[in-house]
């Protein structure tokens, strides 16, 4: 069960987190209307005299229809410009992609940057975290879990050639972006067949891509994706390009002051190690938003050390209208190694829709247990605490 790195380095909480202040840009737009006076049909006399159209009582000169003039207007899709290339993706962090993103979208900070989950959770329950699915379906639940990526459509390419290019080379090992098909989306740059680029089709209308990561960060990536898309003429020179920057989401473990939600505990009511009386006294003073998630001893063993086997954090995204879309990611540590029984607890218990989990592997000692694995309070320049 270990991911495709399999490095006890594959969690990186060091990470500069998306801004927990997402902001909402709000437009408002006033339009006046001026009053125009009642005008009689072309063909009605509003005078005595035949012919007379402005009531001054002479018959006047019959006057051409008016001609609607075509107006141009921008069709969706089409760039200001038919030639420009333009790649677009939530810059500024308020959940829709439109025009306000264009500032800074080449740049990743606290200010602003598009932001993507390690999709390791498991909407579609079908016991594999989504990450590994090879269908995507249009009515999957796993939508909001995927960054969208728009291409602005060109409407008549005329020979030019529009290219879609990945980088840092770290990525494309890291990153699946999915392109819509008739059948809900496909694959479009696979890591199972990584490549830096790709040839895309226009026909005038936006293109919507999906992007999502395997992994999350690492030593070898440090989670920055640059996506640019490139015009070429039929002699193979730049017409235009555009570029914008995301980041995968970091995984947060929380430290110890934080507030719970969920308190784990194995039940053992047989034996000498029978803990009835424990749990009935935590189900007594349990506040009403903390949840006590009873472990079935037989299942797992009898493995009292329940946390040895697990570190439990989340991951961060912005959603529409400044609400923020979480999954909850736990880390699978080596209790379970032993044999304890605990292995299969984080993969069966914990994942579903919204939640998933990381497992980088490593020595099933108690170095990896996670009762050994600690995170500090927020200090300087680490305003979620350092793993220790």
């Amino acid at each position: 069960m270990s991911d495709a790195q399999g490095s006890s380095q594959e969690v990186s909480v060091h990470a500069h987190p998306p801004s927990a202040l997402w902001r909402a840009l709000v437009c408002a737009a006033t339009l006046a209307l001026a009053g125009c006076p009642d005008l009689a049909p072309l063909g009605e006399n509003p005078g005595d005299v035949p012919g007379d159209l402005d009531g001054d009582g002479v018959a006047d000169e019959p006057r051409d229809e008016p001609v609607d003039e075509p107006i141009d207007e921008p069709v969706p899709g089409d760039p200001d410009t038919p030639l420009t290339a333009d790649i677009d993706v939530d810059t500024n962090r308020d959940g829709v992609i439109d025009g306000a993103d264009d500032a800074r979208e080449d740049l990743f900070d606290a200010a602003g940057g598009a932001v993507f989950f390690v999709n390791v959770d498991d909407d579609d329950g079908d016991g594999e975290r989504d990450r590994d699915d090879a269908v995507l379906p249009p009515d999957s639940l796993d939508r909001d879990d995927l960054t969208a990526v728009r291409v602005r459509g060109i409407k008549q390419l005329d020979g030019h050639t529009l290219t879609l290019r990945m980088e840092p080379p770290a990525a494309l090992e890291r990153v699946r972006l999915w392109t819509p098909v008739a059948t809900g989306h496909a694959v479009l740059l696979d890591p199972a067949e990584p490549t830096d680029s790709v040839e895309l089709e226009s026909a005038g209308a936006d293109l919507e891509l999906l992007i999502e990561a395997l992994t999350p960060r690492v030593v070898q990536w440090d989670g920055f994706l640059l996506l640019t898309i490139i015009l070429t003429d039929v002699a193979g020179s730049v017409v235009s390009e555009d570029s914008v920057q995301l980041r995968v989401s970091p995984v947060i473990f929380p430290d110890n002051l934080q507030r719970p939600r969920t308190l784990y505990v194995m039940d053992l009511p047989n034996g000498g190690d029978n803990n009835q009386a424990l749990i009935a006294s935590l189900t007594a003073a349990m506040p009403a938003d903390v949840q006590l998630y009873l472990l079935n001893d037989n299942t797992y063993g009898g493995d009292r050390w329940a946390q040895d086997n697990m570190e439990l954090g989340y991951q961060m995204k912005p959603g529409l209208g400044g609400a923020v879309i979480e999954m909850k990611t736990a880390l699978q540590l080596e209790r379970g190694g032993y044999g304890g029984g605990l292995a299969d607890f984080v993969p069966y218990e914990l994942l579903g829709e919204g939640q998933g989990f990381l497992y980088p592997g490593g020595d099933p000692s108690s170095h990896n247990y996670g009762g050994n694995l600690e995170v500090s309070p927020a200090i300087a320049g680490f305003p979620f605490g350092r793993m220790i």
